[in-house]
């Protein structure tokens, strides 16, 4: 998931988001390690018993009154996956309680014998759930038949977790480089396919002639190619991707199941009742369609609050943003951009904006937003002062930071590892903003805070960090806040490495200083407070929750009213700011 930065002006922002920037960056990496316990979310259909709820907080946390009804008791519960373990509960107005998996142990027999379990492996969920009040006549299928090794030579019209054909690469004709420009119509290859569109309604389906209503009958996985790709299709049954007969592999084909995408989506069907139609019992097909309502597994995912997201090539994310809550508060400005990110309050796409990195001439580095000179902030001509008259110091005591409006230059590696960190407001005397240029790795493995802005009445005084970094910004997997405006300008490397651990879609990049922004592997949420623009970002927090992202960046706006020193150029690129909410 990389990506670049296109055209804009001041003037194009103000209008279009009349706020600030909360995240600016050329290449983007969003990777997320998949063995973690997330809940699932949302809902699923039955036509015996209506909606069922997969987790209480779709009501209680967001107040979701839609597509079901919300319970009124104060019970949590959750459906989770532990590893490629599913087990919990959800809950339905009509029947009550549904267990999956292990949970169902001790409530009477599953069909065949053995013991209740339910897992997903490779995006494949197999196994039983079980509502309650129906004892051994409410068990659910989540997949049925024995995998076909030679799938169907039929066409599959409703495929899902597809990933985009790359039009174009960094370098072009070489895709070893970069993707920069994905096709929203074309795809190299499907992970999941149902062959038809509607079921009976009332038996296992015979999956020559019997389909669902948002794609079932036999499913298949691994469709399409780059030679022989899906395409996007668009019909009476709206638009749906499409790949080619005889195009899947050899990985298996149910009559039914229920398959998770790498963006959490749930889709597919599970069944409850007999395979005869006089003698059924039960809901008969529970659907998982993620087109009204759910389910869906609350993966990891990115989010930026009272600003917008700049780049100028693509946005990919793995985890979509889930109701009540979006990527950006405000505009995303990109030339390519996935199906997973969204925008709060602005048109989800405006292309034709251009942001280069700032590039340098002689440590004065410039783009669209201004310029910052490093080599001219850390000179001293006059005494410790620079020829702006900034007094250029190093940093001491670490435990709490007076900042008045100083130059700090540490020439080398700096990390910060013995106590949490305040920046404090100014005084009558002083200032509270100032700069700290480190020309190396700055290494935050603890906490950083801004003090109180309770009763600041004059700008000047308030606390206001930035960071200039000539290398990577590694953060603490134990790190849950930093504070300051963040630019990670790098050691002058050209390209930033990739790791083995990622994908051509989602890298993970290399600690070499070339100006990556790691936020750390970790359960625990990362909040940013300030800004941050880098040439690459790596985050791998796992934390999952329906309104909080993993990574959360809150512009507040301390950038614009109170620039530290050098950045005043740069800030004039920002809109005004009019409330700080301060």
């Amino acid at each position: 998931m990389s990506f670049k930065i296109l055209k804009f002006s001041s003037l194009i922002i103000i209008l279009a988001i009349g706020a600030l920037a909360a995240a600016l960056f050329i290449n983007f990496s969003y990777t997320k390690a998949q063995t973690a316990n997330f809940e699932l979310g949302g809902w699923i259909w039955t036509d015996g018993y209506g909606w069922i709820s997969l987790n209480s907080k779709d009501c209680d946390l967001l107040n979701q009154q839609t597509p079901g009804t919300c319970t009124t008791f104060s019970i949590a519960y959750a459906v989770s996956t532990t590893g490629s373990n599913v087990s919990g509960y959800g809950w339905s107005e009509n029947v009550g309680w549904i267990c999956f998996g292990g949970t169902c142990a001790g409530h009477g027999t599953v069909p065949g014998g053995g013991s209740p379990s339910a897992g997903i492996s490779v995006g494949k969920m197999t196994g039983w759930a079980q509502v309650y009040s129906l004892g051994d006549d409410g068990w659910i299928n989540l997949a049925a038949g024995a995998d076909i090794s030679t799938p169907l030579g039929q066409v599959f019209p409703a495929c899902y977790d597809c990933e985009q054909h790359c039009d174009e690469y960094q370098v072009h004709g070489s895709p070893t480089t970069p993707c920069i420009q994905r096709s929203t119509t074309t795809f190299d290859i499907c992970h999941a396919c149902f062959s038809q569109t509607k079921f009976d309604g009332d038996n296992i389906p015979n999956p020559i002639i019997d389909s669902v209503p948002g794609g079932s009958g036999s499913i298949s996985y691994n469709c399409g190619t780059s030679l022989t790709p899906c395409n996007l299709v668009t019909g009476l049954i709206g638009s749906r991707i499409q790949c080619p007969a005889n195009k899947c592999s050899n990985s298996g084909t149910k009559n039914y199941q229920v398959y998770r995408g790498a963006d959490g989506t749930i889709v597919g069907w599970g069944w409850n009742g007999n395979s005869a139609p006089s003698s059924t019992i039960g809901a008969g097909w529970i659907e998982f369609n993620p087109a009204y309502g759910g389910g869906y597994i609350v993966l990891p995912w990115l989010q930026t609050l009272q600003g917008s997201i700049y780049t100028s090539g693509g946005v990919y994310l793995e985890a979509i943003p889930r109701t009540g809550a979006a990527n950006a508060t405000f505009c995303i400005y990109t030339r390519d951009i996935s199906r997973t990110v969204s925008s709060a309050n602005c048109s989800q796409t405006v292309t034709g904006v251009s942001i280069a990195f700032p590039t340098s001439t002689q440590q004065v580095y410039r783009n669209a937003l201004g310029k910052i000179d490093v080599k001219g902030l850390i000179t001293t001509t006059t005494g410790s002062y620079d020829k702006y008259g900034y007094l250029v110091s190093s940093i001491a005591p670490w435990s709490a930071i007076q900042l008045n409006n100083r130059v700090f230059y540490i020439n080398g590696d700096l990390s910060i590892s013995s106590t949490p960190i305040t920046f404090n407001n100014g005084t009558v005397s002083n200032k509270g903003n100032g700069i700290i240029i480190v020309k190396g790795n700055l290494y935050i493995n603890k906490n950083l805070y801004y003090q109180d802005a309770t009763g600041v009445t004059d700008l000047s005084k308030l606390a206001s960090v930035a960071w200039v970094v000539l290398g990577d910004v590694i953060i603490d997997p134990s790190v849950t806040s930093t504070v300051g405006a963040f630019i990670v300008l790098g050691n002058a490397t050209s390209n930033c490495a990739t790791s083995t651990g990622g994908t051509a879609m989602y890298p993970q990049y290399q600690q070499n200083g070339c100006g990556v922004f790691f936020s750390g592997a970790s359960s625990n949420p990362l909040t940013v407070y300030g800004l941050i623009m880098a040439k690459a970002f790596d985050f791998r927090r796992t934390y999952a929750n329906l309104s909080q992202g993993a990574e959360r960046i809150i512009y507040d706006g301390r950038l614009s009213v109170n620039p530290p020193p050098g950045l005043q150029s740069f800030s004039e690129g920002l809109p005004v700011i009019r409330d700080t909410g301060l």
